[in-house]
């Protein structure tokens, strides 16, 4: 007889003995659940009827022990650890090979001797004015070949590069210089013009004529692998960015993890699409260049022209494929299904959900391409997570998110920290070799993300991340705990922008939300409250956003409110929030 309820628990007493059982409908749940629970309950209903302390005791999930060894299984990624800093084993290229292409950008090639000869250059010209481990030498520049040699020679020096996008709001970049205590920056003599500078910074402007410089001494290394290699600042929900420090060992072993486990070598070239601030440019550089491959560099006006990407890919060759999934999209979209010429055999796709169709759709413009599924934070070094996508149901609500890297793990743990059952959802950590350091000058919010397990003793990254454990080893990812959002691949803080709108004198309250009919396809909107006696007004906002913020934190839509909805307990009541447009 079929219950009325998913799940019927049925209680009787007979003759002084408890008799219970459980009527569901099985086709509900995933298979194996059912009776994992139920004999979870069992066991735990035995606990009682024989041990009176048992009464008195907290209880927590009984995980099967099936499920202990099985996610076991999956975090046992124990590797060798790569040695050196993230940058040496490209010297050592460009001794082996220097007249090997290292970058393509435009009309211009660089060779490996070229670049390392200016990172040398550059790295001399830094130290001389400073530059030393753990503090932060900010690159400022558009996308080119000189933000390759930029990060190259500061790494050289032994700082750790800052990278910042030249068209960010001014107040946003002298928050950025200030909060990196930053006094070195590497630009570009246009970028130098152009924009204005605090009195404190010091330009070095990296030119082509330096390509053609004599040979510069070679600089013995002065840090080590537990210093920093970079930084990067991401959204902040109290307003302020948060800069995630990355040290050389951490970013070496995720970079040597992906080279040797898709055999990257120098045949290969990548389309480097991401901006120097994205992670993802990490690996497009070190990954690429510590394999002996190339970057292929598409001008700053190209970096949302898909016609001018096939023409680079096809003309030099490009092997492999590293952005988040709405570049690629907009790609295929703009193939309009012919196949492409370039020899692509390596599709990486993070940061962002990845439409469940777009996997096959690559495959027809590239047949036999390997599309892999990547994730992590920035907190865990570019990537920490990652799933071979094979054949995809179209069924499925999303990609799987994969098992965790090499030297990396990844847990799915309950409110005290303790594992959950497979299907179970749960908060995702990252433990292993790739953690960030913590947070630069944030001690506070460093001790709030990064915690001590406190029965392992292991360091831990609390994602902010909902997933559960697949019974084939798998984690899926579920969503987000928190108001943090991915928008076209990059990752905001809704709390910023509202902070950032109270600030105005025209508003008295503000709530940002991520509207759209997909995880893929998403867009900010706004709700203002004003102030009684003011007027506020859509583009008046905007306008002052965007003097504070980068445009991709700009709300599309806006709604003014009389008041924002609340729960019972005083909060604001997102869910009864009016539609966009309503």
């Amino acid at each position: 007889q079929t219950p009325q309820v998913w799940l019927d628990h049925q209680v009787s007493e007979q003759n002084g003995v408890l008799v219970f059982n459980w009527d569901a409908v099985e086709e509900l749940f995933p298979a194996g659940l059912l009776d994992a629970m139920f004999q979870a309950f069992c066991d735990l209903l035995g606990q009682l009827a024989q041990e009176e302390s048992a009464w008195e005791s907290a209880v927590g999930a009984r995980v099967p022990r099936a499920d202990l060894e099985l996610q076991a299984a999956a975090n046992a990624t124990e590797a060798p650890v790569p040695v050196g800093l993230l940058h040496t084993r490209i010297g050592e290229r460009a001794r082996l090979e220097p007249q090997r292409v290292a970058v393509i950008a435009g009309e211009r090639e660089v060779c490996y001797g070229e670049l390392w000869n200016l990172a040398q250059l550059l790295g001399g010209r830094l130290r001389a004015q400073g530059a030393e481990p753990n503090r932060l030498v900010a690159v400022v520049m558009e996308k080119g070949w000189e933000q390759v040699a930029a990060v190259l020679g500061v790494l050289v020096s032994g700082a750790a590069y800052l990278p910042i996008d030249p068209d960010l709001p001014r107040e946003r970049i002298w928050t950025l210089l200030a909060l990196g205590e930053v006094r070195l920056v590497l630009t570009q003599p246009w970028i130098d013009e152009r924009l204005q500078w605090p009195e404190q910074a010091i330009r070095l402007r990296v030119e082509a004529k330096d390509l053609a410089a004599a040979a510069a001494p070679q600089l013995e290394a002065v840090q080590g692998p537990g210093d920093l290699a970079y930084v990067i600042f991401t959204s902040g929900s109290t307003g302020q960015p948060k800069g995630v420090m990355i040290d050389h060992r951490s970013a070496l072993n995720t970079v040597i993890d992906v080279n040797e486990r898709f055999g990257v070598a120098p045949s290969d070239r990548v389309l480097a699409l991401s901006s120097l601030s994205f992670d993802l440019s990490v690996y497009d550089i070190f990954g690429l260049l510590t394999a002996g491959g190339a970057l292929i560099v598409p001008e700053p006006w190209a970096l949302r022209e898909p016609s001018r990407w096939r023409e680079l890919m096809e003309r030099h060759g490009a092997t492999l494929w590293n952005s988040v999934p709405a570049l690629l999209e907009m790609y295929v979209e703009s193939m309009r299904e012919l196949r492409s010429a370039a020899p692509l055999r390596l599709v990486l796709l993070s940061g962002d959900w990845i439409p469940v169709r777009l996997p096959e759709r690559v495959r027809r413009l590239w047949p036999g391409v390997e599309v892999i599924s990547l994730g992590g934070a920035t907190e865990a070094s570019i990537w920490s997570i990652l799933y071979p996508i094979g054949e995809v149901d179209p069924h499925w609500p999303s990609i799987p998110y994969g098992r965790a890297m090499a030297n990396q793990r990844f847990y799915v743990l309950d409110e005290r920290r303790e594992p959950r059952p497979v299907w179970v959802p749960g908060s995702l950590y990252i433990g292993g070799s790739g953690l960030a350091v913590g947070y630069w000058r944030d001690a506070q919010k460093t001790a709030a993300s990064f915690t001590v397990h406190p029965r392992t003793g292991e360091r831990l990254y609390r994602t902010g991340d909902e997933g559960r454990y697949l019974p084939s080893g798998e984690i899926e990812l579920l969503g987000r705990e928190d108001f943090q959002v991915k928008v076209q691949g990059y990752r905001i803080e809704l709390g910023e922008i509202e902070t950032a709108l109270e600030q105005h004198p025209a508003v008295r309250a503000a709530v940002v939300v991520a509207a759209g009919d997909s995880r893929t396809n998403r867009r900010l909107v706004a709700y203002v409250v004003p102030e009684e006696t003011m007027e506020a007004k859509p583009e008046e906002l905007r306008a002052r956003l965007a003097e504070i913020l980068p445009s991709y934190m700009l709300p599309s839509s806006w709604m003014m409110l009389e008041s924002l909805p609340l729960t019972p307990n005083g909060k604001v009541d997102r869910q009864a929030l009016p539609a966009p447009g309503a």
